[in-house]
């Protein structure tokens, strides 16, 4: 569970760290982080095997019972490699992703044209919710 946390922490970090080169960035109030009063939810994931698949990819889990639900009007899914310093995140509204518990993106974040393509690295969706919108 440990690693779990410190993955989670660390995507965190990332986005944080992304977000502060434009303006201040502090702990979100119901979510992870707050950029400019807009509250972003921040899932992290390193490759592993999902959904008995023996292929790896990134698995992100929206909501489970017992858990919060996602708070936040922007998701930030961070895909983190083993071998790499590098990340690839796909900026996603909160409302795209109503009723979903799971989200999974392949390996190949960089060749993958599958649903949530349009997100990726689509950090300017912040902007639509900054303020409140």
């Amino acid at each position: 569970m440990a690693a779990h946390n410190d993955i989670g922490a660390y995507g965190e970090y990332l986005v944080m760290e992304r977000l502060a080169q434009i303006a201040p960035v502090a702990p979100g109030r119901v979510a992870d982080v707050r950029f400019m009063e807009c509250e972003i939810e921040v899932k992290a994931a390193r490759p592993s095997r999902y959904n008995g698949k023996r292929a790896l990819g990134y698995q992100f889990s929206l909501r489970r019972p017992g858990h919060s639900e996602l708070r936040a009007p922007v998701v930030v899914l961070v895909c983190l490699p083993l071998s790499s310093p590098e990340y690839t995140a796909f900026v996603i509204p909160a409302d795209k992703l109503d009723g979903l518990a799971k989200v999974a993106v392949p390996l190949d974040v960089e060749g993958y044209e599958g649903l949530w393509a349009p997100y990726r690295e689509r950090w300017e969706v912040i902007a639509d919710f900054v303020g409140g919108n």
